[in-house]
């Protein structure tokens, strides 16, 4: 149960730096948000936390894969 609690919250900080992340004007309201909105902000969360440090260069790396992989599509 302690372990959710920590993973929910993770999620939680992370999406909510990525929503913050935005120019207000651009934010859409949490409650309109589905899977794909969460994981985005979380990912954008997750990117600004991470800006000049070694994980930075990872997700770099998997951006540069996915876009390859779409490209081969």
């Amino acid at each position: 149960m302690a372990l959710l609690i920590i993973v929910g919250s993770t999620i939680a900080l992370f999406a909510y730096i990525g929503r913050m992340s935005m120019p207000a004007a651009e934010r859409l309201p949490v409650r309109s948000w589905g899977i794909r909105g969460l994981a985005t902000n979380v990912w954008r969360g997750l990117a600004v936390c991470s800006m000049h440090t070694p994980v930075d260069r990872a997700l770099e790396d998997i951006n540069r894969w996915q876009r390859a992989a779409a490209g081969r599509n």
